[in-house]
């Protein structure tokens, strides 16, 4: 027995600028013809809907369902790559109970935002049973962390019925829920450090970590407050906290013999 599903098509037209419209993403949410009262899912980032943010920067959410379910999570980006992110490679197991707050990612992995901009979304799919797809997705975990699905979204979801369809029963139960998001470049949040130090020839460390360049120099940091330590020969060094500012030079200078 099919199952039949209703496609929503949201086209997402900017009506701010000319250049925004370059980025105009079509959306498919999946939603089930005869959705029932008695399951439905939750899902929210931690930010919450619609928060933006950096290329690099680390993502964390939560979901919840009305029943016990298998639960799967798409991300799908602005140039209309979907990815499985849950499960994963390092978190396999994607039957939840009802009534159950679980946030993910659950260790030994991290959602790292792509540098791919724009409107992104997170789309939930929860069924009380397992999906036909899930061998196959497991298959994929040997190749990738979080194995690509489809280059085209639209076709993807358009597909839906055949592709990532439960096995068939009338008895069994699906719902589903969106959150979405906007990825923004981190260049934007970019400042430069320019280190000299007397004598030159410093290392030059950033929060525990050698950058491999010695004073004088520059280069780019994230913005925000830095531990910055310059150490020659392992027998003078110093240390000093710098707020670097987008767009911006901070100048570092510090006296190694002092």
């Amino acid at each position: 027995m099919k199952r039949q599903f209703v496609i929503i098509v949201v086209l997402l037209i900017s009506i701010f600028s000319l250049s925004l419209a370059e980025d105009m993403l079509q959306k498919i949410i999946v939603t089930p013809e005869n959705p029932t009262n008695s399951f439905d899912i939750q899902l929210w980032l931690s930010k919450g809907d619609g928060a933006t943010y950096i290329s690099g920067e680390n993502l964390t959410l939560s979901f919840r369902t009305t029943k016990n379910a298998y639960v799967v999570l798409y991300d799908i980006q602005s140039n209309g790559s979907v990815n499985i992110i849950f499960p994963n490679r390092y978190d396999q197991d994607n039957f939840v109970y009802a009534d159950t707050t679980y946030t993910l990612p659950r260790g030994g992995y991290n959602f790292t935002v792509d540098t791919v901009t724009g409107m992104e979304y997170i789309q939930a799919v929860a069924s009380t049973e397992q999906f036909v797809n899930f061998n196959q997705w497991q298959q994929a975990f040997t190749n990738s962390v979080y194995p690509s699905v489809s280059l085209n979204a639209e076709e993807y979801f358009g597909n839906f019925n055949s592709r990532i369809s439960v096995i068939p029963n009338p008895e069994i139960q699906w719902t589903s829920a969106i959150t979405s998001f906007n990825v923004r470049s981190n260049s934007n949040y970019n400042g430069y450090l320019s280190c000299t130090s007397y004598p030159s020839g410093a290392e030059i460390w950033v929060d525990g970590r050698y950058t491999g360049r010695k004073t004088p120099t520059s280069f780019t940091l994230n913005s925000g407050n830095h531990l910055i330590r310059y150490v020659i020969n392992q027998t003078r060094e110093n240390s000093r906290y710098v707020n670097i500012t987008p767009g911006q030079v901070t100048n570092l200078f510090m006296d190694m013999l002092h």
